[in-house]
């Protein structure tokens, strides 16, 4: 019995000493690693809408309620703080040079988001600014959303021809949806 406290107390060190030294574990296998990336984009897709849906009155000339949009500006700011994180700490899968430039654009894409953030950032300010007429607010923040639409699909679209050359490489079929 000693024998055997003793083996799950080494077990649980060697276990706790991996998680203090940072260690990211094993590579995902290769279609987890590609769902993996889509999850993270579904989770930045999905911290856009308070921040949109906040904007929404401005079309038809009604103000917009600045604590939505600031909380849906908070959403996107936390939404890519933590996917960066968790991306810094994602591995391609061995072997894969076409994984390791799928990372890499991602990486790329992921800081293209920032400068998207920082356009977001400038809307809220266009909005909350008391000198503008609606008009001009609408035709700025117009011009900063066509703005933010070009970083994103030119980012996207490097992200998704190093996708499809990934799924190439490892004879993945590429899905629209995900699986829950």
């Amino acid at each position: 019995m000693k024998k055997q406290h003793t083996t799950l107390f080494y077990t649980a060190l060697a276990v706790g000493l991996v998680f203090l030294t940072g260690c990211k574990g094993p590579p995902p296998q290769p279609s987890k690693f590609n769902a993996i990336l889509a999850r993270y984009n579904e989770k930045l897709a999905a911290s856009t809408e308070k921040f949109r849906k906040a904007l929404e009155p401005l079309t038809s000339g009604q103000p917009v309620n600045t604590g939505e949009l600031r909380g849906g500006l908070t959403a996107m700011e936390t939404a890519l703080k933590e996917v960066k994180k968790d991306v810094d700490e994602l591995q391609p899968p061995k072997g894969s040079s076409a994984g390791a430039a799928l990372l890499d654009r991602y990486k790329t894409y992921l800081g293209q988001q920032e400068t998207i953030l920082q356009k977001a950032q400038a809307v809220v300010r266009v909005v909350e600014d008391g000198n503008m007429s609606g008009a001009d607010k609408l035709a700025a923040v117009n011009a900063l959303r066509a703005e933010i639409a070009a970083i994103d699909n030119q980012g996207l679209f490097a992200v998704t021809q190093a996708q499809q050359d990934f799924a190439k490489e490892r004879n993945l079929e590429l899905v629209t949806t995900l699986p829950n």
